[in-house]
């Protein structure tokens, strides 16, 4: 990282940038170019690793291109304003990056990604419908690195 006084290194931040984050900008490996969604998302630790759980359509272009390559990279950031600065203007922000493995989750696992989805996006408890599962595929993601980085105004 070139801005090293900008980095975040401390895990327990980059998990709390995370909470921040309305939304995961998911980068997909496809033949002609990169693919990035931006998705809701859940995410929880799991035996020392980040967790990231995504759904969607049970078919589709992201649907085919993780199942043929479950190799991805992650982008949480928070946008907090626009900053003068000496130099001109500025961003004021927070982001995690991260790269890691997606694959599909099904029964109880499904059951907790969804949960985790549901709690980030502010819905924790909300019941979900069995018939929720059979049109929806779930993913996790874990990640096998993580570096994160702000500006502070």
């Amino acid at each position: 990282m070139r801005r090293k006084d900008r980095e975040i290194f401390s895990r327990a931040e980059m998990l709390a940038v995370l909470d921040r984050c309305p939304v995961l900008h998911l980068a997909l490996n496809a033949e002609e170019s990169p693919y990035v969604v931006p998705l809701s998302f859940g995410w929880e630790e799991r035996g020392g690793a980040v967790c990231l759980y995504v759904h969607g359509a049970m078919e589709g272009r992201r649907h085919d291109l993780l199942a043929a390559d479950g190799r991805v990279t992650v982008l949480a950031d928070v946008f907090h304003q626009y900053i003068e600065t000496a130099n001109g203007v500025s961003c004021v922000y927070e982001s995690v990056i991260g790269t890691g493995r997606a694959e599909i989750i099904t029964g109880m696992a499904a059951v907790n990604g969804m949960a985790c989805i549901l709690r980030h996006c502010g819905y924790p408890g909300r019941k979900i419908p069995p018939e929720a599962f059979r049109q929806t595929s779930l993913w996790r993601i874990t990640l096998d690195a993580m570096t994160g980085k702000r500006r502070r105004p």
